[in-house]
């Protein structure tokens, strides 16, 4: 694969880094200090900044249940919510009974297609990159 010695090499002059990953910088809690500990190893936090999580399982599992809890406990942390939901699972009443504060730091979008999770996703990082820069922290 001497191929990659090429790619690596023009995508370094891309300015984007290759090589190893950094660990998260800031975690944040599930709600439930069980799941914490069985994500992470620790009771207190279970979602790392900068990946990507998914809650999978039959209809009626709590996967919902899960991300309203993930998204209160995130927001309390400061993070700003966008739900994009494809499944009409999540509503206004259900996710304020669970601690989520829609009026604040909140955002829903309803999606069908994946031209439309494209669009909400790059209209989001296009805004965030013009308000705050590269800085994930958004400090400006």
């Amino acid at each position: 694969m001497d191929f990659l010695k090429s790619v690596t090499k023009d995508l370094e002059k891309a300015g984007l880094q290759v090589g190893a990953s950094e660990p998260p910088r800031y975690w944040f809690s599930s709600g439930n200090y069980v799941l914490n500990k069985i994500i992470s190893g620790s009771f207190l936090k279970a979602i790392p900044q900068g990946r990507l999580l998914s809650f999978t399982g039959p209809s009626g599992a709590g996967k919902s249940f899960l991300a309203c809890n993930a998204m209160r406990e995130a927001q309390k942390a400061g993070a700003h919510i966008v739900v994009l939901d494809s499944e009409n699972a999540l509503d206004n009443d259900f996710v304020t009974s669970i601690g989520v504060d829609v009026n604040k730091n909140y955002n829903y979008v309803s999606v069908d297609t994946i031209p439309q999770v494209k669009k909400v996703v790059s209209a989001f990082i296009t805004g965030y990159k013009k308000e705050y820069g590269n800085d994930p922290a958004g400090n400006g």
